[in-house]
């Protein structure tokens, strides 16, 4: 059974949580060289989402936290309409109650609460406010949201989790296709990635080939004046179709820590 495809969405350039393992100057720097706007609005959402395919799933965990955008609420609500939302990552920044009441009725099929840690990594203010809400979202919604942390959880978190059912450490902290400072590692096999055609759209239309696409290296087209398809058709989808049979060649993938030494079957449009 051919599966749905699935595009992520980048809400806005510029993440103030600034976690310390997130490239976040690297994507602010890269895109800036658009000169599209900061934000995505609203009509240039809807005018990408015209330009997808109808059983196209749509992802809110793009290169920063959504409710940075205030019209973000909007854009999930339009897509429940429209398309089907398969995933919702979040901080909870920039979160109210009223937003939650507005969509606590949408199924979505993978919400997921990123909480602080006992460290400084992640720049949330744990405060009364930020507590509500994240009970609020915990108890509220059709779904209830899994929760994840790196390391251990900030000991004020902690008791609001004994009843989710889903929880648990994220430990495969990586350097985002060597986005940031660690050791470079190349894999010298034949690649398969997890994340084929799971393009990431940011506020100008553009499409990046993956989550991991901080630096933009690889600019699929535009949503704006191409249609989904065309993306993986297009000149710059061919180039890094080639490079994975290469391991000399300079696609991002050479640098990523997720693709498994396997044969990479003919490409195929969903």
């Amino acid at each position: 059974m051919t599966p749905n495809p699935r595009m992520e969405v980048t809400t806005k350039i510029g993440c103030s949580v600034r976690c310390s393992y997130c490239p976040q100057d690297v994507l602010i720097k890269a895109y800036k060289k658009t000169g599209g706007p900061t934000d995505l609005t609203m009509e240039t959402f809807q005018e990408c989402l015209n330009n997808t395919p109808t059983n196209m799933h749509i992802t809110f965990n793009g290169m920063c936290e959504p409710w940075l955008n205030s019209h973000f609420t909007d854009m999930l609500l339009h897509t429940h309409e429209t398309r089907r939302v398969k995933g919702l990552s979040t901080t909870l920044v920039k979160t109210t109650k009223e937003d939650l009441s507005r969509i606590k009725h949408i199924p979505i099929d993978q919400f997921t609460i990123h909480v602080p840690s006992d460290d400084d990594d992640m720049r949330v203010t744990v405060d009364d406010n930020y507590l509500d809400i994240l009970e609020t979202a915990i108890n509220t919604m059709a779904r209830q949201p899994s929760v994840l942390f790196f390391g251990k959880v900030h000991p004020e978190i902690k008791p609001l989790l004994k009843n989710v059912k889903k929880k648990g450490r994220l430990w495969n902290l990586h350097n985002r296709a060597c986005h940031l400072e660690s050791e470079v590692t190349r894999r010298r096999n034949l690649l398969m990635c997890n994340f084929l055609q799971v393009g990431v759209l940011q506020p100008n239309g553009d499409v990046v080939l993956c989550c991991n696409d901080y630096g933009m290296q690889h600019v699929l087209g535009n949503l704006t004046k191409q249609n989904w398809d065309s993306l993986y058709t297009g000149k710059e989808f061919q180039k890094i179709s080639a490079g994975w049979k290469d391991p000399s060649s300079e696609i991002l993938c050479w640098q990523c820590w997720n693709p498994r030494p396997r044969n990479p079957p003919e490409f195929k449009l969903l």
